[in-house]
Parts: C-alpha cells; structure tokens; sequence
C-alpha cells in the first residue's frame, strides 16, 4: 500500500451524516438532519523500501486504513495535504462542529478554534509543516 502512494496523490474521502432525533420533518423520532462529504489530497514524498520496511516494524501501518497514521510517525511521508487534515486524521472535525451547530446547536470544542482542538488531541502534529494546518482554522 505505501509503495503504491509513494510519490502519488490520493483522496481521504469521508462521510457522515448528523442525525436529529426530535423536530420538524422527523419521522419515527429520527432522521438525518444533515449529509457530510469531505475530499482531501494528500500528496506523498518519494519513499525508499527502507523507510516503509521500517515503519512497517514499528506497527502504526496496521490498524491504519490507507496504512499510515499522518497524526504518527507516518506523517514524514506527506509532502502536502490540500483540504482538511483531520478528515485524514479519520474525521472531518472542522464539518462535524459545523454541523452539530447548525443541526442541533450544539458546540463541543466549547469554544475553542479547531485548531486548538485538533492540537490538544494530537501533540504530535506540532510538528507537521503549517501549510499543512490548512482547512483547520485557528
């Protein structure tokens, strides 16, 4: 999988869908409010055989969908992300907060940027080049 995205753009596309359980045009106490779809590019960096062999042993490729954790040490393989980085993280929060304002009034980041949301859930991002904090405002 890594070698197939080594030097390569691909997409992270996520969906979700927020759902309200009570209010106009609810049929059965639920239905879907809102309908989410979020496209973001990742372009990779050439990558060795040694750079995926040895980030392959450390474990972090199985559990991951498209084999890297950009949030982990797999975020040395980025080049540029174009669109919203939590959305490869696996969630779209920025659209998620958005939706759950406007569907059901609610604010989980209490305030807060989603920036500053997404670095307290993942210090280990700090690192990551700020042109790649792009779709995440501060």
């Amino acid at each position: 999988m890594l070698q197939a995205l080594s030097a390569r753009t691909h997409d992270v596309i996520t969906g979700l869908a927020i759902l309200a359980t009570e209010g106009e045009g609810c049929v059965d106490a639920e239905c879907i409010a809102e309908c989410i779809a979020e496209c973001t590019g990742v372009r990779f960096r050439s990558l060795t055989a040694a750079m995926i062999r040895d980030y392959v042993a450390t474990g972090n490729a199985a559990d991951k969908a498209g084999a890297y954790g950009v949030q982990e040490v797999g975020n040395r393989f980025i080049a540029e992300v174009a669109g919203d980085l939590t959305n490869v993280i696996g969630l779209p929060l920025g659209r998620l907060l958005e939706g759950l304002r406007r569907v059901a009034g609610l604010d989980p980041a209490r305030g807060k940027s989603l920036a500053q949301v997404v670095r307290a859930a993942f210090p280990a991002l700090e690192s990551f080049p700020g042109e790649n904090w792009l779709g995440i405002p501060d």
